[in-house]
């Protein structure tokens, strides 16, 4: 951002943070009408219902067991 004048700085947060990630060949089903937080972490084999809600910070994984 050095190299732009003074009157345009802008900052932009970047988040390095995956929340939906795939394990091996085992990938989520992710209905379209739920919510997601940031910064909540959904992986492996993990079914989201329709009208389901993930809440920050939770973490759901479906590495071993199907979750539903």
């Amino acid at each position: 951002m050095r190299a732009q004048p003074k009157d345009y700085m802008f900052s932009e947060r970047i988040s390095k943070h995956r929340n939906i990630v795939a394990l091996y060949d085992l990938s989520p089903c992710i209905m379209l009408d739920c919510y997601i937080a940031p910064n909540a972490t959904v992986i492996g084999e993990v079914v989201i219902e329709e009208g389901t809600s993930v809440w920050y910070g939770a973490v759901i994984r479906g590495d071993i067991n199907k979750v539903r």
